[in-house]
């Protein structure tokens, strides 16, 4: 490199005449991300172009890219205008796993012909690999242009709107490639994805049992795509289906350790602990060093209430990471994923924690992981002032904010766990419970048209176990703000999940009656009645569903029973009466307005309730009474006045007739 640079240094003045000199494009070559190119300018006796470009694939075949890549600069040299040789170098790198240089040499290939879409196409594929999916959209969306019947492109541009999470437009981009070409089935592979990733299970496992059945010669790739088909089953709650998948792809692959961690997990979802036990044991003597197949053995110990075999693997696992984490600097992806999923810890592994911590206090694993186990044992100031700590170490970790917002709400400090939940979901979204935590904060602070407003900001979001409690805390939101009808749309899907939830049955029963959707209501009390029999509320509530509704026989049962329960409260009786009154029962309705107002004397409408049925039966017993003794009055004044009888004998008859009435009038009053 010296040399090369002190030849370039002595001939300055010559390339600046002439830009596109070879030396030229080796000082541009050094930029290279991780470029450092070892070669000198060759002599008119070394080999021929021939003899490089043999020794160049020969190094290839051999896997030894970087002595490929060093062989193939001196065929380049010879012409670096020429976009062949720049894209087999590229492809050496990308092989090599040196994905920017490899985009570097795509890029001068794009730069020397402009309007080819295949070298387009190719750099849009490279940026997927750099993860730099804007950049992959834009050239693949170039190449579309150029070649719009090419459904290859199709296909990549699916595949980068499936990486930013818009699976819409992917969905629509593969289908259009499908119908393009219908023979690629990498097709249904990616279709499955996308499938998946919208939780449409069904439709996943059609594609992927199509893939299958184009697959014909074993291979590696049919192990992987049975072990995903597997937990597209366990997603889709097939569970014994899975089990029947992953036995098959036992039979042809018996050593993969990954089908039995599979088997294992799917016999943990369905409570067979001990068949979990023998399949993750055989995953791990297949591979030790997988730490998934340890968390997975000691979950399933844990499962089966094995605590101590449990603890005893996890802080083996744990030792295992942090000698891992020391010889190899970067910690294995499924280690620190394993790290993030350990959660049944007690005071033991708080202890060895807290000594490894002592040795490297500014781990931000072990902080992370005190957090989690003082959580779960209820210390939550403890559990908060460790996350806090990690949280110095690395503020914008969403699992660690999503840990402290959710902390923060278990200690009721509702304010602070709003601040941190939404910073932590200004970073990502792909937590869903966050969205749960923080509606819960705003719920119990009184402000529930921020869980409302906060639950349009999620699209397309599915009904399942994971997300129940986040729907429920948003339909006693809308349910709070009096907006009936929604909060009994979303209502009624969580009862669909936890059909026997007393709160939600409430709520719903309450929402139905507000819309007046009586039948709907009196359905919903009548079962939150038959799991909790004698509920107070629940019986007033259906109740004056029934009667709300007309059925006030119906209503009259209810309301005798809470008499019976509460012979003291005043309320029941006057509804009682009520109820009693509309079906014409007068006399008995009486009694109940009486014994209402015998609790509360000076309530009006009791008092109101009264009269009115009091009014009634008085008013026309009393007529019929008049009426007849009138009668009697003018029939014995017609007698007497015939027979001229005289006041002494007349006087007695009428004295009696009145006393007769007025003592019948007495006792009607009575």
């Amino acid at each position: 490199m010296e040399e090369l640079d002190n030849s370039n240094n002595n001939e300055n003045e010559e390339e600046k005449q002439n830009e596109d000199s070879p030396k030229v494009f080796i000082n541009n070559a050094q930029i290279l991300e991780s470029g450092q190119i070892l070669i000198t300018p060759p002599k008119p006796d070394e080999k021929t172009f021939e003899d490089w470009k043999r020794t160049s694939d020969e190094y290839a075949d051999k896997g030894e890219y970087e002595k490929a890549i060093e062989a193939y600069f001196r065929i380049l040299w010879t012409d670096p205008n020429n976009t062949e040789y720049w894209e087999h170098l590229s492809y050496l790198y990308l092989n090599g796993g040196r994905y920017n240089d490899a985009v570097y040499a795509i890029s001068e290939c794009v730069k020397l012909d402009t309007n080819n879409h295949q070298y387009l196409y190719k750099l849009g594929g490279l940026y997927i690999l750099n993860e730099n999916y804007k950049e992959a959209e834009d050239y693949t969306l170039k190449a579309l242009k150029l070649d719009p019947l090419n459904y290859k492109y199709f296909q990549r541009l699916g595949i980068v709107y499936y990486y930013i999470n818009q699976y819409d437009n992917a969905l629509s981009l593969i289908l259009k490639s499908i119908e393009l070409e219908s023979n690629d089935y990498n097709n249904l592979l990616l279709l499955a994805y996308i499938y998946d990733a919208k939780s449409e299970y069904d439709e996943a496992i059609k594609s992927i049992l199509k893939y299958l059945d184009h697959i014909k010669e074993k291979s590696d790739s049919e192990c992987f795509v049975y072990q995903y088909l597997s937990i597209l089953y366990m997603k889709n709650k097939q569970y014994n289906t899975a089990i029947e998948t992953l036995s098959k792809n036992l039979d042809l692959y018996p050593n993969d350790d990954f089908n039995y961690n599979l088997l294992a997990n799917v016999y943990i979802l369905i409570n067979q602990y001990k068949e979990a036990i023998d399949s993750a044991l055989k995953a791990v003597n297949l591979n030790k060093n997988n730490f998934c197949n340890s968390y997975v053995l000691a979950n399933a110990f844990y499962k089966n209430k094995d605590y101590d075999k449990s603890i005893e693997i996890l802080l083996n696992t744990l030792k295992l990471l942090k000698e891992n984490h020391k010889e190899e600097k970067l910690i294995n992806i499924k280690s620190r994923k394993l790290k993030n999923r350990i959660i049944e810890l007690n005071d033991r592994s708080i202890e060895e924690l807290c000594k490894n911590l002592d040795l490297d206090e500014k781990n931000y694993d072990y902080y992370h992981l005190l957090g989690k186990c003082y959580n779960k044992i209820g210390e939550y100031n403890k559990s908060i002032c460790f996350f806090l700590l990690a949280y110095e170490l690395d503020n914008e970790n969403i699992y660690n904010l999503h840990w402290i917002g959710s902390t923060y709400n278990q200690n009721k400090n509702y304010n602070a766990s709003i601040n941190f939940l939404l910073k932590n979901i200004d970073l990502s979204s792909d937590i869903i419970d966050s969205y749960y935590w923080l509606a819960d904060s705003y719920y119990n602070i009184g402000k529930y048209d921020k869980v409302i407003k906060n639950a349009s900001k999620i699209d397309n979001l599915k009904i399942d176990d994971e997300n129940i409690e986040y729907l429920s805390i948003l339909g006693k939101s809308y349910y709070k703000s009096e907006k009936y009808e929604k909060s009994a749309s979303i209502l009624s899907k969580v009862l669909e999940k936890d059909e026997n939830n007393l709160e939600i049955l409430t709520l719903l029963g309450k929402s139905y009656s507000s819309v007046n959707n009586h039948k709907k209501a009196i359905e919903m009390f009548v079962k939150y009645d038959s799991l909790n029999p004698n509920d107070t509320d629940n019986l007033k509530s259906l109740s004056k569903s029934y009667y709300d509704s007309g059925e006030y026989n119906s209503a009259i049962n209810i309301f005798l029973k809470l008499t019976e329960l509460y012979p003291n409260e005043a309320e029941y009786w006057y509804y009682l009466g009520n109820s009693l009154k509309n079906t014409n029962q007068n006399k008995e309705a009486k009694e109940a307005y009486k014994k209402a107002l015998k609790i509360n004397p000076y309530n009006q409408t009791y008092k109101e309730g009264l009269k009115s049925v009091g009014a009634n039966f008085f008013k026309s017993a009393y007529i019929w009474v008049t009426i007849l003794f009138i009668l009697v009055l003018i029939v014995c004044g017609i007698f007497l006045f015939k027979t001229k009888a005289n006041l002494g004998m007349a006087l007695p008859l009428f004295t009696v007739i009145f006393v007769l009435m007025f003592k019948t009038v007495s006792l009607l009053k009575k």
